[in-house]
């Protein structure tokens, strides 16, 4: 059967929430991932990073990593991510791992971007998934706060000072172009609902 091509990109999330796109030579290769992704699953559970139906297992990995301060971390492709915790909990070396209760409310932000699927475009990348990744210029971290919304949209370029400094015109903007995307999120939303909503 027909496999998809191996992405040439790493997305990265720095110590300190912000990120990076790196673009490599060659594919990579990555093992079979679906013991390490239960394992895991089950340590962030019992942390009480993770709840199955309640957000993925990627966010859960991310906000586990940040809380502790454990640095850089591969979060695209995702079993880079998984392979990184598993690493890390199977052979703690006497680690304590802060809980949830014990941290912040954080949100993780994995930008996509349009893609352009030229064949230069998927040589470069690998495949059209590795390129919205590319595109959307890297993921981020941000501790709750009353203006957490509006720091995301301006981080993902809906909102600025110049051209576009409404933040209702850029929620609506946002929400018109990323239907598919919340629906799947289980978050309800139209493109006319006020800021508080989409929180």
């Amino acid at each position: 059967p027909h496999r998809p091509a191996m992405s040439k990109v790493n997305a990265i999330l720095g110590a300190a929430g912000t990120g990076s796109i790196q673009v490599l030579e060659d594919p990579l290769k990555l093992p079979d991932g679906n013991t390490s992704f239960e394992q895991v699953a089950q340590h962030l559970k019992r942390l009480n990073y993770y709840e199955p139906g309640h957000g993925g297992l990627l966010p859960a990995i991310t906000k586990f990593w940040f809380s502790n301060r454990l640095g850089s971390l591969v979060v695209y492709p995702f079993q880079q991510a998984v392979n990184s915790v598993e690493e890390l909990l199977m052979h703690p070396n006497g680690d304590t791992w802060q809980m949830t209760k014990e941290q912040p409310e954080l949100a993780f932000v994995l930008p996509r971007g349009q893609p352009l699927e030229t064949k230069a475009a998927l040589e470069r990348y690998g495949n059209s998934k590795a390129m919205e990744i590319a595109e959307g210029g890297g993921p981020f971290m941000l501790e709750d706060s009353s203006h957490m919304a509006e720091d995301a949209l301006r981080k993902l370029g809906y909102l600025d000072s110049a051209l576009n400094p409404s933040v209702e015109e850029a929620l609506y903007v946002f929400c018109k172009l990323n239907q598919r995307s919340l629906r799947l999120a289980g978050v309800s939303s139209t493109a006319n609902k006020g800021l508080g909503d989409v929180r």
